[in-house]
């Protein structure tokens, strides 16, 4: 039953988020603010039965099937990072990162060595320079690199 609830919830949640952050911005003249007293509102709608009180660096997910998680810690630098068009990685594994920043690029980038894939790698990358990043990797990991064609580049060892 609470699970239906929550469910309810979250799907008037999602109905109504855009029209809300729109209402909110026009009276904080902040899309962040306003998304984060839209998603802070939410949460305290959700989790009405299931209290949890979050401070600045932590986080918290919610599943239908599960409610909400254990409380965690974030980086908030490398979290909020994306809203300067960087990304911030501390000891993520190669394959993890190139998926992310490749999100960002038409094409994509491979890394065919699955023990390259796991290496971790560290730092700050602008989500527009493709080229800086793929410097980046071959610098730190001795990685080659090759394009393919079609917006395609391969990373081995």
């Amino acid at each position: 039953m609470a699970n239906e609830i929550a469910a309810e919830r979250f799907s008037l949640f999602r109905e109504y988020y855009d029209e809300l952050v729109r209402y909110l911005t026009a009276k904080l003249r902040s899309r962040d603010q306003a998304q984060d007293v839209a998603q802070e509102a939410f949460l305290r709608v959700l989790t009405q039965s299931q209290q949890q009180m979050l401070t600045a660096g932590e986080r918290i997910s919610y599943s239908a099937q599960g409610g909400l998680s254990a409380i965690t810690a974030i980086d908030i630098a490398a979290e909020t990072a994306w809203t300067t068009d960087e990304m911030i990685f501390d000891e993520r594994p190669l394959g993890e990162v190139v998926q992310e920043i490749g999100r960002y690029h038409p094409g994509e980038i491979r890394v065919l060595d699955p023990r390259l894939s796991e290496r971790k790698i560290s730092g700050r990358f602008s989500v527009h320079d493709r080229e800086a990043f793929l410097r980046a990797v071959k610098a730190a990991t001795r990685a080659q690199s090759a394009s393919l064609g079609g917006n395609v580049i391969v990373l081995s060892e």
